[in-house]
């Protein structure tokens, strides 16, 4: 009798140990699923800004064109902020094509190759052209003071004009050109362009874009709140960034 009712004592609990462990397997388990789950949710609130680094006359950011207007539809989407700054790649250079031609060749054939952006490589063989890229940069930076919805916009119709049509960046009417493409008016953006204190803000940029960690162009940073993430410094995909957005959320 005694047999038989240990027997039965030593079945109950080892089917209360079965119990429990399975209790405790689908408590992890549901806890892992809700985190992934609350990560793939969280998603980028209005207080939350994606940063874009770059330079108009900087090859891989023109690479990385189609990349970022994937970006911004995704910061737009996600109802998060999405912003523009200039980082400086070669300000008041005053290397000339002769000087950079062999080079610049080079990375533009990777560009083209990885990316599949076109290029006019004509302008190469210019060799008075300087490669100063600062006279881009301040023009992108006036198209955001004036007309703010149309920046990136005009920032790719920059790149076009210097990478495919060979247009000289270091000369006003290149940008009046696009703003006329675009039926802007041109009166303030030229009195902008010319005005020496334009030049002392744009520096400010590139000296903010210094601070916040930017090293190279193309880069992309998330700003939530106080908190600066860079997500990637250099050419990379969107598939990428977006992986890279999602573990800087969950942090």
């Amino acid at each position: 009798m005694k047999s038989d009712i240990s027997g039965k004592l030593i079945k109950f609990g080892i089917c209360l140990l079965m119990v429990f462990s399975s209790f405790l397997l689908y408590s992890q388990s549901s806890t892992k699923s809700t985190k992934k789950s609350n990560a793939m949710s969280n998603g980028l609130t209005n207080s939350d800004t994606i940063i874009y680094v770059g330079d108009p006359m900087c090859s891989w950011c023109y690479g990385f064109s189609e990349e970022v207007t994937l970006l911004k539809s995704y910061a737009d989407n996600s109802n998060g902020e999405f912003k523009l700054l200039m980082g400086g790649l070669r300000p008041d250079g005053t290397e000339t094509m002769n000087d950079l031609a062999g080079f610049l060749k080079g990375h533009w054939e990777h560009v083209n190759k990885q990316t599949g952006q076109p290029f006019n490589y004509a302008i190469l063989e210019n060799k008075q052209f300087v490669y100063n890229t600062e006279p881009a940069c301040r023009a992108v930076f006036i198209v955001r003071r004036l007309y703010p919805d149309v920046e990136l916009t005009f920032f790719k119709k920059v790149q076009h004009a210097f990478y495919e049509k060979n247009k000289a960046t270091n000369e006003l009417n290149t940008y009046v050109e696009i703003l006329n493409e675009l039926g802007l008016e041109t009166g303030e953006f030229e009195r902008l362009f010319n005005d020496p204190s334009s030049k002392v803000d744009l520096y400010q940029e590139f000296k903010y874009v210094s601070s916040i960690g930017v090293r190279g162009f193309p880069s992309v940073l998330l700003k939530r709140g106080d908190q600066v993430y860079l997500l990637s410094n250099g050419y990379t995909t969107f598939k990428n960034l977006e992986k890279a957005i999602e573990r800087a959320l969950t942090q």
